[in-house]
């Protein structure tokens, strides 16, 4: 279930998949809204792991606001 939101004119999309150990690894995608905001999309994943893929999508999201918050 992939989820997605809109954050200060960039869309995050959550991609959080399961790691060897069967636990849920956060990851997530920052895509410019308009490309004059910076062309390149960026992955981004997390050395931490959750027992749902719901709880490691949140957190996917969550960390990515705080990124776009503190870097763009």
């Amino acid at each position: 279930m992939t989820e997605e939101m809109l954050h200060r004119g960039y869309r995050i999309i959550a991609e959080s998949y399961k790691g060897d150990k069967g636990k849920w690894i956060p990851r997530a995608r920052i895509v410019p809204e308009q490309e004059a905001m910076n062309p390149e999309e960026r992955p981004f994943s997390w050395p931490r792991t959750f027992n749902t893929e719901r709880e490691a999508d949140d957190f996917a999201l969550q960390a990515a606001q705080l990124y776009i918050d503190e870097n763009y």
